[in-house]
């Protein structure tokens, strides 16, 4: 392809917070289903259990507080991340995307890491970030806003030419196109 697009970010805790969203319920095309499923079960429990004890049992305690933990917990702990570790929040993140892959640069940690095409599992795009996934749960993202409307544009070319089915553009405009 021969092009290569430069971008830099300052990693916000709303970045933080999308990655986590995305992680526990975005990656999945049938996350969301499965927890409003766990959900609904779970205030039929207690209504049944209501109905046939008068009261709610250990079981559906047990069931009530699964299911806030699935919705609360990783929300909470990504907010407690945000406040106390700053080894991403404020940092600016350089990217440098070409023939070899992803390269990424933190100046404040001193660290750079490229990313060679070959070892990206999978690339998302949402309609603000780009998530991209070297392993199941080892994921990077890249804020949109980092990228203008030419480069973004070169980018989507880019990454649906270097790694092909494993990019997702999941995007209302993709949705609506299909």
């Amino acid at each position: 392809m021969d092009i290569e697009i430069r971008a830099e970010a300052v990693m916000e805790g709303k970045d933080y917070l999308a990655l986590t969203r995305f992680m526990t319920g975005g990656k999945n095309k049938n996350s969301m289903m499965m927890n409003i499923l766990l959900l609904l079960i779970a205030v039929v429990g207690v209504y049944a259990d209501f109905q046939v004890n008068g009261k709610m049992t250990f079981i559906t305690i047990v069931a009530v507080i699964a299911v806030l933990g699935a919705f609360v917990l990783p929300e909470l702990t990504a907010r407690r991340f945000i406040k106390k570790d700053k080894s991403f929040i404020g940092h600016t993140m350089r990217y440098v995307f070409n023939d070899n892959g992803i390269n990424v640069l933190d100046e404040q940690n001193g660290t750079t890491a490229l990313h060679a095409w070959g070892n990206i599992m999978n690339m998302y795009e949402t309609a603000g970030y780009f998530f991209m996934f070297l392993g199941k749960q080892s994921a990077l993202l890249i804020p949109k806003r980092c990228l203008s409307a030419e480069d973004l544009a070169d980018f989507r070319e880019m990454l649906q030419f270097q790694l092909g089915s494993r990019y997702e553009n999941r995007t209302q405009k993709s949705k609506k196109a299909k």
